[in-house]
């Protein structure tokens, strides 16, 4: 008997010893699992009691905790029946973020040749990352700092491991469909905050919608948007400058928010039960 690789995840971010939008990507992972056709090998509140039983042990308090479901042990072979039980792993590990170098100039990206999800699977948050890693790879050989998928029809998709969005010249934030990009969840809250940017006259709107690649080089800002790396400014694409090449103000805003929010909106934060 043999360990089967296949499986989905989740990626979770602790901060100040409480879980931020666990619910959230709990569910996500609930419907990952169901389209990979694994039954959870627990009920749900049990993975969320390990989960932070373990980040308590652990005295994890500025972490990522990682849920992974496996199909389970079984044969060479690609038959689920040879599975006979799905198992749970649980990672934590020290945060993530981006470089700082990054997060103060911005990155330098370029459009990948390694093609965007299919539609129809793209919400399936799987343990192949083989695609990803091999997005990163190209934009480092060009000696860049990481790729944009496209889908067939030109369109903007995601990153690596990252949803993108852009503001257009008069101030809309646009984020592309999730027919070929994952729903990423902290893309989703970064959208909902961004409407308090409306109100402040930072921005005139907020949209889903098909972002051509050429809009997208005429942007006055584009960021990458993820839960190791909430918002991260991009100031230059294909070659091309955005913004004149430095971060802008809505990328900023929208990281201070996203933190505020890690920090204060307890209605998102689940506690650690810390035995101290």
């Amino acid at each position: 008997m043999v360990h089967r690789g296949d499986g989905v995840f989740e990626a979770m971010e602790i901060h100040r010893g409480k879980v931020y939008q666990m619910t959230a990507h709990m569910d996500r992972l609930g419907r990952s699992a169901e389209m990979a056709a694994i039954e959870f090998p627990m009920p749900e509140s049990e993975i969320r009691d390990i989960l932070l039983e373990t980040a308590a042990v652990g005295q994890a308090r500025e972490a990522i905790c990682r849920v992974f479901i496996s199909r389970g042990t079984g044969g060479f072979s690609v038959d689920p029946r040879q599975c006979d039980q799905s198992h749970l792993y649980l990672m934590i590990t020290a945060p993530e973020g981006p470089a700082p170098s990054h997060q103060l100039r911005g990155m330098r990206v370029i459009t990948t040749e390694i093609p965007a999800r299919a539609e129809g699977v793209a919400q399936l948050k799987c343990c192949n990352y083989m695609p990803n890693a091999l997005m990163e790879r190209e934009a480092q050989l060009a000696g860049l700092d990481s790729a944009i998928a496209l889908d067939a029809n030109g369109y903007l998709a995601e990153g690596s491991n990252k949803n993108v969005a852009i503001v257009t010249p008069a101030g809309e934030l646009k984020t592309p469909t999730f027919r070929h990009a994952l729903q990423g969840t902290t893309l989703r809250r970064v959208m909902q905050l961004a409407e308090g940017l409306v109100e402040e006259g930072l921005l005139s709107g907020v949209k889903q919608t098909d972002i051509p690649r050429a809009e997208a080089y005429g942007a006055s800002e584009i960021m990458f948007v993820a839960t190791t790396l909430k918002t991260l400014p991009i100031i230059e694409f294909d070659g091309h400058p955005i913004g004149g090449g430095v971060p802008g103000p809505v990328v900023r805003r929208l990281r201070e928010m996203l933190e505020q929010d890690m920090r204060e909106n307890e209605s998102l934060l689940t506690p650690i039960p810390y035995q101290d």
